[in-house]
């Protein structure tokens, strides 16, 4: 690409009586700077333009790509970062080249969508073929940077001034990767000590390949190494030397720094802005106003978690009227809710999931100055299904706990679960009035769970909280352990019979567990 002049000495235009105006819009888009020694006008334009007044458009690629099926093993790192590099190639050579993060903190946004331009270098060259490459790369937080996946979409109308390129990149598990005679599992064809690896969108083309090239070297298969005498890089030691070219290269930055050459520590390094035992800094590297977020403590919330939560501490007294072994409770969920002021829908504000029923004394915290005006309490039986233990998720039992209209930001809550507060009728009153009754969805995190069992979410905005419920002969917190081979171990008489109908069962393993 072309490079620009350098202006040093400048200043914003001086505001005079008789200024019309004109000379601020001069540059249609672009921003007008005005030469102090010549008494000229200089357009600085954005890439999407070009020309002495910014009046030509760059031919350019608009790129809208989403991230989908993450890895489990990077989302359960939650404090890691995900850097995707998008780069437009003409015939293997990088023109331009984008990057942006996807924070594994932020669960809403692991589905983000994001949006971009790739711009042509001028004058384009239609009889090249051009490419758009995504690498993904895991930033932890020990400042390592790890390469993921590679995937390659060809521009096939290069003639044209604009294309759009949307893609969702999608990760493909390890099993299907490493079950096909791939090209890089036969022979590897990269060169010098380089790492040969499918490209995620072509994995039925075994010869399809993308070659991860070492900091010396680069080319399609690596093959051009860097002269020992060459310093094309001016990247700081912490950061990952991609190499385009002898004269050109990319610094990709690991997770606590940034800049065009990872030479600036973020704000996180040197001073935590959520407050002392308040809440965590985390990085947040595409946002250019604040280079963090706080991550709060429930007991705290804001920007900066400033403020404390409101909280609602209950305590039930009696869990008789369920506890009965026709009645057998295999999960539970507690909902705070307000209700919506035109349509009366139910918006949940706070939500928590348990395994059976919750402790006697249960704390909920909500991020905002007051409780919400509704909670609700939905438990999950036992299907009646031979020796089956598979709960009947359509069909819970509600329970009111409290209703108020008025501002509380602290309430104490003695509650006894029977008829009193009873809701039979309920479910029935929510599928004929609610349209959208996505909250009545709580199992939406099906796959986690081993052994076939069932899954129910509490906090959609954290992917770590749900529960397993495990069929018979197995248990764990993911139904990862299996009794089914033996008569007993001593695991399994340590471990917590969840299963069994009899209260006289459930407060022995209870008193075992508290005296071990």
């Amino acid at each position: 690409m072309p490079q620009q002049e350098t202006i040093t000495n400048y200043t914003h235009f001086p505001y005079k009586e008789e200024n019309d105006g004109q000379e601020g819009w001069i540059c249609g888009r672009g921003v007008a700077i005005r030469r102090n020694k010549t008494n000229t006008t200089e357009c600085f334009c954005p890439p999407s333009l070009y020309g002495e007044y910014c009046q030509h458009f760059s031919d350019r690629i608009t790129i809208i790509t989403s991230l989908y099926n993450i890895p489990q093993k990077l989302l359960e790192q939650s404090s890691n970062t995900i850097k995707i590099l998008a780069s437009l190639l003409s015939d293997d050579s990088v023109i331009d080249y984008y990057i942006f993060h996807v924070p594994l903190i932020f669960s809403k946004n692991l589905n983000k969508k994001f949006r971009f331009n790739l711009i042509h270098s001028r004058p384009k060259i239609l009889s090249e073929s051009y490419t758009v490459r995504f690498e993904a790369y895991h930033l932890s937080v020990d400042s390592s940077i790890k390469f993921i996946s590679v995937w390659e979409y060809p521009i096939h109308f290069p003639f044209l001034p604009s294309y759009r390129l949307a893609q969702v990149l999608k990760f493909e598990n390890d099993q299907t990767i490493s079950s096909k005679p791939h090209i890089c599992h036969v022979a590897n064809p990269c060169r010098h000590e380089s790492t040969c690896h499918p490209v995620m969108n072509k994995l039925n083309n075994m010869s399809a390949y993308y070659c991860r090239c070492n900091t010396n070297s680069f080319g399609k298969q690596c093959e051009q190494l860097l002269a020992p005498s060459s310093s094309s890089s001016i990247c700081s030691k912490h950061a990952l030397l991609y190499l385009i070219s002898p004269s050109k290269s990319i610094c990709l930055c690991p997770t606590y720094r940034y800049g065009p050459t990872c030479s600036i520590n973020h704000t996180c390094v040197y001073k935590n802005p959520c407050g002392v035992n308040r809440g965590k800094c985390y990085n947040n590297p595409d946002n250019l106003t604040r280079d963090y977020i706080c991550v709060c403590d429930k007991k705290f919330f804001g920007d900066h978690c400033e403020f404390d939560s409101a909280v609602i501490r209950i305590n039930f007294t009696d869990f008789v009227f369920v506890q009965s072994p026709s009645n057998f409770i295999m999960s539970s969920i507690i909902q705070l809710c307000d209700l919506h002021n035109k349509t009366f829908d139910l918006i949940v504000r706070e939500k928590r999931v348990y395994q059976g029923l919750p402790s006697h004394t249960t704390e909920i915290f909500h991020n905002n100055h007051y409780l919400p005006m509704l909670a609700i309490m939905k438990l999950y039986h036992k299907q009646q299904l031979s020796n089956d233990y598979v709960a009947n998720l359509k069909q819970p039992a509600y329970f009111i706990l409290y209703i108020t209209p008025f501002k509380v930001s602290h309430m104490n809550l003695t509650s006894i679960i029977n008829m009193t507060n009873y809701c039979p009728h309920t479910a029935i009153a929510f599928q004929k009035n609610i349209s959208d009754a996505s909250y009545l969805s709580e199992y939406e995190c099906s796959g986690r769970c081993r052994a076939g069992g069932q899954c129910i979410h509490g906090d959609l905005d954290d992917r770590k909280d749900f529960v397993c419920l495990c069929p018979r002969c197995y248990y764990g917190s993911v139904c990862q352990h299996n009794t089914e081979l033996f008569s007993f171990t001593l695991e399994t008489l340590l471990t917590d019979d969840l299963y069994s109908p009899s209260d006289v069962v459930r407060r022995l393993f209870s008193s075992m567990k508290s005296q071990s």
